[in-house]
């Protein structure tokens, strides 16, 4: 029997490319709650968070941020535990083995979260309604963390498998008749109306929450939406340049899933596979030289505005501000004592 030397090889690197080393440590997950573990790997591999929450713990007491910096603190040593901040999230051990969402604690961790700490998560839209019975205009400021994109059958523009497109769909005014009209205080009466949103703050940190799970009516249970969809590297939003860094996937059915979290890091500049207390680098590396990725597992996409030239700065702004969108997202504003 002849000895093949680069096969062997071949089969060498195989093995060296299937074991799970990893940079950075895990979080224990005492049961059910990987939507919590990758929403906090996301959140302490995101650029410049850890240390205001680190500022932020000294000072906000009744705030997450101490809980948060100790997470963090510790996940540079070992694999962490989370019991604290579960039970200061309302989470008891009666509901640990209950299927929860992610884009929800999401949410949660970050109204929790001293403003100083969590500003760079937070946009805000200008939300213009305008009936038109009276053709009044009622303009509001809504802030958000994350903002809904659809996906699959039933859009406008038929873009169930493009994210760039989905965004076009989402700019796009929405009317609303028939059974959705609102009551107009001027008319005195249910009327048609449109609805346009602009950007007044981009985020530092955009978050997309794809909205795989919908409600059958027939029957009377909410279904989950698999379709592969294109997930840009990038995004170029009227001005503003988004870049992908993290991405919150959700396998299985709504009841019965499991979250699981993919990082880029800025130190290594490597791509990582959060599960978990098990973290590896993924091989071979995702999203190389700007390319768009297919999945359809993705639920949150988390992209990080580039920086731009300093001369360009002010122009890119302004122009970014102007961008109009066509959905409505509000932003839950919690009171310190809620996580007292």
């Amino acid at each position: 029997m002849s000895y093949n030397r680069n096969t062997s090889r071949n089969r060498i690197a195989a093995r060296l490319d299937n074991i799970p080393y990893s940079d950075y440590h895990g979080i224990n997950n005492p049961a059910s709650l990987c939507y919590l573990t990758s929403v906090l790997h996301v959140l302490s591999m995101t650029p410049r968070f850890p240390e205001a929450v680190k500022r932020g713990s000294a000072t906000h007491s009744l705030y997450l941020d101490p809980n948060l910096d100790k997470l963090f603190s510790d996940l540079e040593k070992c694999t962490a535990d989370i019991n604290d901040i579960a039970m200061a999230l309302g989470i008891t051990e009666a509901d640990i083995y209950e299927q929860r969402d992610a884009a929800e604690y999401f949410q949660k961790i970050l109204c929790g979260t001293s403003p100083e700490a969590s500003e760079m998560f937070q946009g805000t839209l200008k939300r213009c309604i305008k009936c038109h019975g009276c053709r009044t205009k009622n303009k509001t400021d809504d802030p958000f963390w994350s903002l809904p994109i659809s996906v699959g059958p039933g859009l406008r523009l038929y873009s169930a498998n493009n994210l760039e497109m989905a965004f076009e769909d989402v700019f796009t005014p929405t009317t609303l008749t028939g059974d959705n009209t609102i009551y107009c205080d001027r008319c005195q009466a249910r009327e048609d109306a449109t609805i346009v949103c602009s950007w007044q703050h981009p985020p530092q940190i955009l978050t997309l929450q794809l909205k795989r799970f919908q409600l059958d009516y027939l029957r009377n249970r909410y279904e989950k939406i698999t379709c592969c969809i294109d997930v840009p590297q990038k995004l170029h939003i009227k001005g503003c340049d988004y870049e992908l860094y993290a991405r919150i996937n959700h396998y299985g059915s709504l009841t019965c899933g499991h979250y699981t979290a993919t990082i880029k890091s800025y130190e290594t500049g490597g791509w990582y596979d959060f599960d978990d207390a098990r973290v590896r680098l993924l091989r071979p590396q995702p999203c190389q030289q700007g390319e768009t990725a297919k999945s359809s597992s993705a639920y949150l996409l988390m992209y990080r505005r580039a920086p731009r030239p300093p001369a360009a700065a002010g122009r890119a702004h302004a122009e970014c501000v102007d961008e109009r969108v066509a959905v409505t997202s509000t932003g839950c504003l919690a009171r310190p004592s809620d996580y007292a």
